[in-house]
Order: C-alpha cells, then sequence, then structure tokens
C-alpha cells in the first residue's frame, strides 16, 4: 500500500509525457519545412555565441538597417544552428533572431533557424559534460533575473561582510574578477545547473522546439552537420517531427527524475549519423563518397546540400571564405562554417544564393594562417612497452592543446606531451557519462576497455591512462601515427602482404568488440598501421551496455587459438577486481556472462 501512491504519480507524470508527446507530434505537423520560388537566400553557419561577428555579418549582407531592423525584404535567411557555447553572446543572438522573424514576416522574407547540436546539447544539459562549452556570460545570461539578482547579493555579503547593493555598471575590476569566479564555482554545482537548465527551456528552449533540423528551399537542403544515406530515405517532415518530440521528452524527464525499467532509447538525438552530429560529407575523400552523395540527393529530391558543424582545416590551415575549400562535389555541397566565432579565428561568411547562383561574401581569399600543430616532431614517440607508454601518458609535460580538432560528439583534445627527450601525440577524453544516463558516454569506457585488452594479452587497444588536463579528468590516450581507417584501406589499398595473418587481427578486433558490447563492424576506428600492419581499434567511449546477449551481427567467423585459450582462461574474479574502478555492478556482470556465452559460441565455431 506504501508503494502505489509513487506508482500512481509515476503512472500520471507518464501519462502527461506521452499526452504531450503526441500534441507535439500533431503541431509538428503543421510545422512548414519545404519553400519553393524563392528568389534569394542568405545562409550562415556556427556562430558560437558571437554576437559582434553576427551583427557584421547581418550587416555586410544587407539583411538589416543600421538599427539592426530587417532590410532584407522577401530574401530567406537560413541560420544553420550552433549559435551556443564556446563564445558569451548566444541570447543576444537569439534575441535579435527572434524580433527579426517577426519583422521578416511582415515584409515577405523568411528567418530560418536550424537547431544545431549545442543548441541540442543545452535542452537536453549534456553540454554541462563539456568543461570549455558553457561560458559564465552565457550561463549568467540564461538565469532567471530574480534568481541572478539573489545570488549576487549572496556574493557582495560574503565579500563585504554586509550588504551592499549591486549596481553592474561600477564594480571595480578586483569585483568583477571575483564574482566571475564565483559563478564560475556554481557553475560545477548539479542545483544551479539545473537552474539553468530549466530556465533555458522554458523560455528559448520552448521557442527552439519549434524549430527544424533539416530544411528544403528550392532544390537547396539545409542542414546542421549533413544528411547520412540512412536518413535521406526519411521524409524531413519525419526527421524534424522525431528530433522534436525526442529533445521534448528529454526535456521533461530533467523536470520529473524518473527512472524507468525500460529505458528510453533515443533513435535521433545525439545520433552520430544524425543530421546534427553527421560529418562524414565534410571530411571523406569525395572520390570513395561520391556515389553515396549522389544517392543522398536523389533521395531528398535536391540539387544542393548546405552544412555546417565542420570547417576547413586541411593540413593545419584555417578556413579561407573561397569556393575551393568551401564547396565540394562540383559545388553541389556548400560547408559554411568558417570559424566565425572570435573563439575559433572569427572569419566572417555568408553563402547568397541567387536563382542557381552560389556566392560567398566575407573575408574573401584571406591569407591562410596555421592553425594548431606545426611540426610536432617525432609524435611516433619511439614505441616502447605498454608499460612504458602509459607512464610516458601519465607523466610526460602538456605541451600544445588543440581542442575540438578530433572527430567525434565528444569532441576530444589533442595532446601534444614532451618529456624532453620524446614528442608524442594524445588523445584526451572528457566527458564522463556513465550509466544510467539516457546517453550514456565516458572516458571510463576507454580505461576499461584498454585494462580488458591487457587481460587477454591483446595489443590492439592503444594505451590510455587516466589524467587531469587544465583541471580536467579525462582519459588520455597515445595517438597511433602513421595508421589508416580500415575503410579507407579497403577502398584505397594496398592488399595486405600476409593476408592470414592480417585476417586474424580483424577477427581479434572483432571478437573483443563483441565482448565489450560494442559496434563491431566500425571500420573507421579501426586502424591499420603503415607499414607493420598492425591492427588498432579505438574509441569504445559508448561500450560495455549491460546487456548480457551477443550482438547476433557480430559473432566472428573464428578466433585464433591464442586469444580463445585467453578468454577460456580469464577468471571472473579478476575481471570484477580489475574494472571496477570503471565499470558498474551490472556492466561488470553483463560482461562476464558474454564471456561465458562468446565461450560457446567460439567451441561450436571449432565444431
Amino acid at each position: 500500500m506504501k508503494t502505489r501512491p509513487a506508482k500512481n504519480l509515476k503512472c500520471r507524470v507518464l501519462f502527461i509525457l506521452a499526452s504531450f508527446s503526441i500534441l507535439l507530434s500533431a503541431r509538428a505537423a503543421e510545422i512548414p519545412c519545404v519553400w519553393s520560388d524563392v528568389e534569394k537566400i542568405v545562409a550562415v553557419g556556427d556562430l558560437h555565441g558571437d554576437y559582434e561577428n553576427f551583427v557584421k555579418i547581418l550587416l555586410g549582407t544587407g539583411l538589416v538597417d543600421e538599427k539592426l531592423q530587417w532590410a532584407g525584404g522577401d530574401t530567406h535567411f537560413v541560420q544553420t544552428g550552433d549559435i551556443m557555447d564556446r563564445g558569451p553572446g548566444a541570447k543576444m543572438i537569439f534575441d535579435v533572431l527572434r524580433r527579426l522573424e517577426k519583422e521578416a514576416e511582415r515584409a515577405g522574407g523568411k528567418v530560418h533557424v536550424l537547431i544545431g547540436n549545442h543548441e541540442e546539447l543545452n535542452i537536453t544539459g549534456i553540454a554541462f559534460d563539456y568543461p570549455d562549452y558553457i561560458t559564465v556570460e552565457q550561463f549568467i545570461s540564461f538565469l532567471p533575473q530574480d534568481y541572478r539578482r539573489q545570488k549576487e547579493r549572496e556574493f557582495l555579503k560574503r565579500i563585504r561582510g554586509t550588504f551592499t547593493h549591486w549596481n553592474e555598471e561600477t564594480p571595480d575590476a578586483g569585483t568583477r574578477d571575483k564574482l566571475h569566479e564565483f559563478w564560475r564555482g556554481l557553475m560545477r554545482t548539479d542545483d544551479e545547473r539545473q537552474v539553468y537548465i530549466d530556465s533555458f527551456n522554458d523560455t528559448y528552449g520552448k521557442w527552439l522546439l519549434e524549430k527544424n533540423a533539416v530544411i528544403r528551399i528550392n532544390d537547396t537542403v539545409f542542414v546542421h552537420g549533413g544528411i547520412s544515406e540512412k536518413y535521406s530515405t526519411w521524409k524531413l517532415e519525419s526527421i524534424n517531427s522525431l528530433l522534436r518530440n525526442e529533445l521534448s521528452f528529454f526535456k521533461g524527464r530533467r523536470k520529473v527524475f524518473l527512472r524507468y525499467a525500460n529505458p528510453f532509447k533515443a533513435k535521433i538525438v545525439y545520433d552520430a549519423n544524425g543530421p546534427l552530429w553527421f560529418r562524414d560529407l565534410a571530411v571523406k575523400d569525395e572520390k570513395s563518397i561520391n556515389g553515396e552523395f549522389e544517392r543522398i540527393l536523389k533521395n531528398l529530391g535536391a540539387g544542393h546540400m548546405v552544412i555546417a558543424h565542420t570547417f576547413y582545416r586541411g593540413n593545419g590551415v584555417t578556413p579561407v571564405v573561397a569556393p575551393r575549400f568551401m564547396s565540394r562535389f562540383g559545388g553541389r555541397l556548400w560547408i559554411i562554417d568558417t570559424g566565425i566565432s572570435s573563439y575559433y579565428g572569427g572569419v566572417n561568411s555568408a553563402l547568397i544564393i541567387e536563382k542557381k547562383d552560389f556566392m560567398l561574401w566575407g573575408d574573401t581569399e584571406a591569407d591562410e594562417a596555421v592553425f594548431g600543430i606545426t611540426s610536432p616532431g617525432a609524435a611516433d614517440g619511439g614505441g616502447g612497452s605498454a608499460d612504458d607508454i602509459e607512464d610516458y601518458l601519465r607523466k610526460a609535460g602538456v605541451g600544445t592543446i588543440v581542442r575540438g580538432a578530433q572527430r567525434g560528439r565528444t569532441e576530444p583534445w589533442t595532446i601534444i606531451l614532451d618529456d624532453g627527450q620524446v614528442v608524442r601525440r594524445s588523445i584526451f577524453k572528457y566527458v564522463d557519462r556513465r550509466r544510467p544516463s539516457m546517453l550514456p558516454d565516458s572516458y571510463f569506457y576507454e580505461i576499461a576497455a584498454y585494462e580488458l585488452s591487457k587481460l587477454l594479452g591483446l595489443d590492439i587497444v592503444p594505451a590510455v591512462v587516466e589524467r587531469q588536463i587544465d583541471e580536467t579528468k579525462g582519459s588520455l590516450q597515445a595517438f597511433v601515427e602513421n595508421a589508416v581507417p580500415e575503410a579507407a584501406r579497403r577502398r584505397n589499398g594496398p592488399e595486405p602482404p600476409e593476408p592470414l595473418k592480417f585476417g586474424e587481427a580483424l577477427e581479434s578486433v572483432r571478437v573483443f568488440a563483441l565482448l565489450v558490447n560494442d559496434t563491431c563492424e566500425n571500420l573507421e576506428d579501426t586502424l591499420v598501421e603503415t607499414g607493420t600492419w598492425r591492427v588498432f581499434r579505438v574509441d569504445f567511449s559508448e561500450a560495455f551496455g549491460p546487456s548480457p546477449e551477443l550482438r547476433p551481427d557480430c559473432i566472428p567467423a573464428f578466433c585464433p587459438d591464442e586469444l580463445d585459450t585467453k578468454l577460456r582462461d580469464l577468471d571472473d574474479r579478476v575481471i570484477g577486481q580489475k574494472l571496477a574502478p570503471y565499470l558498474n555492478k551490472d556492466e561488470i556482470e553483463a560482461l562476464i556472462r558474454r564471456k561465458g556465452r562468446l565461450v560457446r559460441v567460439l567451441e561450436d565455431l571449432k565444431n
């Protein structure tokens, strides 16, 4: 009897969430995402909180007058997402866009604000997992005004002993610095983060949930990250509706904190191949995916696609506003993220489409400056045993830190290490969102995979240790130099000199992926070292799902005898002891049960 009220409350909340989802689905059908016969389009990529550069682009392209009022007539203005994070001015940008939406509509034009992955991260609260995303200024700007004033009064009492009226316009520099650190400290607490998330979602998040992720104007598709072949077969309305509904569900879960027997599994939110995160069209070799891109456009009924999210850095060069850097596939794909935010260098740009002409506005043909790593030296580190490399990763001095240079949703940092003798590149992951999170992704799973590979006598996972960089804890992993993804090797060659030995290495990777419950056919994260033909597997940050079942699509053709023996001999207690710092009880128990089933499967293969 005591549990019935809680159960009834849970049922009521679930009913409310379900009803709300149905209501959203009905409203979503009324939100248009296709327009035709538009004479002029201006598209702008990632702004990342740089209000000043945003205004320069609006003025420079003639979309607004000197009073920042709409002057674009019947022009359609597309902002492709990622207004938030990195910089301080997201709220000011939102406020201008919300006003321009109404002004443009009255003039016969249109303002299209698309959802980017950083908007998704703030709606779900995941942005706090990234240490350099939400700035103090952005954090404060989205807090309720009364709440902010209350906290500032508490701060003033603390540093001055008695209440002093806070005047935002006249604080001295020392007080401003102390206040900044005060807010930075509050940002680290769960309660204050929840206030931010709730306040943001109740105002700007609610507004964003009426926006699209992908639209088509004339024959051009606009989307933040890109459309993979999988999603190109969906209707645009279906993509947008599902994303909005899933984000609304996450938004609701933040308020009610319910845990379900069957955790909610998102289909599109935080999907690496989803429209907010997909990068392949921007980074993969054109020849290798030209046929795929042709099929994507055909499925979409489009002639062109405009994306952002990824900007050109080729060979360590900053973005340049020029067609040769911003267009691919013969001008059918345009990449309009040029690092507009001063965080990335402040390269202002816009894509202007008039009838069938694609033109660029901005710092065209600007000087090409060096970005990030320049001649790091002997980055391969000269090899060494696993223990030697671990010791190096723990103790070597930190040189250059390049944030966001690596692919992936967790945006790991590239760290240049130097111990005075050897310079080595490494990859630093810092997101720690362990289960029972709805979207598990943690650097602890990277370390667990490495420790398990050592127990099995495998050398397929590069050495990784836990370390703190710039006051941020994470996993630091040795970078595999002179290696190519197996996917690229299969496309472009060469063929391995010892096919049988190479095949055994690939099957070892498959067996290991099956054991840790990770994707086995991940040929982008399966790396082949040039010359030695050693095979490595990286990126296990979502592995170790607590299911005891073996993935049916991962069953290997065979298992090398040495690995087979190691699996049989590996004691369950040793697994538990070694991985307890990184995995929870359910994850460890599931791993042990998968190991037992895998041993039986391998025995059947022999028979």
